[in-house]
């Protein structure tokens, strides 16, 4: 038998507290535990993967939904926490270095 910790995927700051809840238990007691996070497919499994053919009610609410990352940064933003242009910032950090990762991979050979 094992834990099992339930966590909205809507809400980024319960994710890592599950996460780091997970981990402690894990070290303390070696056991394994489970996250069981909500959450939905925006774009379905795949790129050929049309949700909104068999799902066409729920993919039309999922359509009218901000992403998980706007707003998580516009709750920031209404906390006074971070501006746009900071929000846009870490953005265009962060999608910086997934390119160079993604860059490197042509340049490393195959294991």
């Amino acid at each position: 038998e094992y834990p099992v910790i339930h966590v909205n995927g809507d809400h980024p700051e319960d994710v890592v507290k599950a996460t780091r809840l997970a981990i402690e238990y894990r070290e303390k007691f070696r056991k394994d535990v489970f996250i069981n996070m909500v959450c939905f497919r925006r774009w379905g499994h795949n790129e050929l993967d049309d949700p909104s053919f068999t799902q066409p009610i729920m993919y039309r609410v999922i359509e009218g939904r901000e992403s998980v990352p706007r707003q998580y940064a516009d709750e920031l933003i209404d906390q006074g926490l971070l501006t746009e242009d900071e929000v846009k910032q870490e953005k265009d950090a962060h999608t910086a270095k997934l390119m160079e990762s993604f860059k490197a991979v042509d340049s490393t050979p195959p294991v």
